[in-house]
């Protein structure tokens, strides 16, 4: 399951001594005078990030995430905020503090690694991978993991206010994908900062007018002469926006985070005519973490037609799968002469 040894526990032992996690609860469940945070990533929420897993709120050995979905795996304890790709991550997308404190420990130097080469090189102490603690005063911290490697921008025992950079997205530790896990704690007890709804969470106004529950989604979509592969997704390798008319084949592709069982997912390539080139409905069968779709089609008699071509992906979330929400999104491909 993607991002499954992205809690920071392992990492308590050698930054946090003192603290013990015991199961997260929820913000209306702490302490009155209780910080409020802004989003701890400066991008385009829906666009260039997006959550990709809550906190675990079941206490027992299920899963669920504050609304009532899946979007979690069991034990997390901590928001992953992820960018679509590596290449996101290359350009720099920074980690900011989500309220005024006090920086407590860092750690850098750990490298950026992908794919199976990580199982085996990250010791047990180090799957958090670079990052930054915050100590908000009373009993309150953030922890902020994964972090790129050399984007460490503060030291222990500087003041920090709310929107200060710490470094950048990351995909340092034992990470599936490029994100920062945003972790919460009072009292060192982990805290979701999502609470019940708006009334009881710890985002301020600015967040909770970004953060609504997406429960799924669109995470990119693409065009590629050949068949795409997650891993190459995740690099940022199918990002091609022209291709030549003598291109023996057209694919388009959509990644996805969060899918469920009985989601709809249709792509359709329009050509410079407004004619339909790729036509393909899918149903989930499986929920999934993550997941990659594509259709394509060779290329006809003669050259494709130069021009703007048009892909379009829509998510659709059925009543009765929570919750039940649509989305589109389309990316443009033009084809040279």
């Amino acid at each position: 399951m993607a991002g499954r040894w992205c809690s920071v526990r392992a990492w308590l032992a050698v930054l946090l001594p003192a603290i013990v996690t015991a199961g997260a609860v929820t913000a209306g469940a702490a302490m009155a005078d209780e910080p409020r945070f802004i989003v701890p990533v400066d991008c385009d929420m829906g666009l260039v990030c997006a959550i990709q897993q809550h906190v675990d709120r079941d206490p027992g050995q299920g899963i669920a995430d504050f609304a009532g979905g899946r979007l979690t795996y069991d034990g997390h304890d901590g928001t992953d905020f992820r960018v679509r790709d590596r290449v996101d991550m290359a350009r720099g997308v920074p980690v900011v503090a989500a309220a005024a404190g006090t920086v407590l420990r860092v750690r850098d130097g750990e490298a950026d690694i992908e794919g199976r080469a990580r199982d085996a090189a990250i010791a047990a102490d180090r799957m958090a991978g670079n990052g930054v603690v915050i100590d908000h005063g009373d009993g309150w911290e953030t922890q902020y993991s994964h972090l790129r490697q050399d984007s460490i921008a503060v030291i222990p025992g500087q003041r920090v206010a709310a929107g200060d950079v710490l470094g950048l997205v990351g995909q340092s530790g034992f990470a599936d994908f490029p994100h920062v896990h945003f972790a919460v704690r009072h009292n060192g007890q982990a805290i979701d900062p999502f609470g019940q709804d708006q009334q009881s969470d710890l985002w301020d106004d600015s967040a909770d007018a970004v953060l609504g529950y997406r429960g799924g989604g669109i995470l990119n979509l693409g065009f590629t002469p050949n068949p795409p592969r997650m891993e190459g997704v995740e690099r940022g390798v199918y990002s091609t926006t022209e291709l030549p008319s003598t291109i023996d084949a057209i694919i388009v592709w959509t990644a996805l985070f969060g899918v469920r069982v009985g989601d709809r997912i249709d792509l359709v390539l329009s050509d410079p005519d407004g004619g339909v080139v790729v036509s393909q409905a899918i149903t989930v069968e499986r929920d999934r973490a993550s997941q990659l779709y594509f259709a394509g089609r060779r290329k006809p008699d003669g050259d494709w037609q130069p021009g703007l071509y048009l892909l379009t992906v829509r998510f659709d979330r059925p009543a009765g799968v929570m919750p039940a929400r649509q989305e589109e999104r389309s990316a443009r491909l033009v084809v040279t002469p």
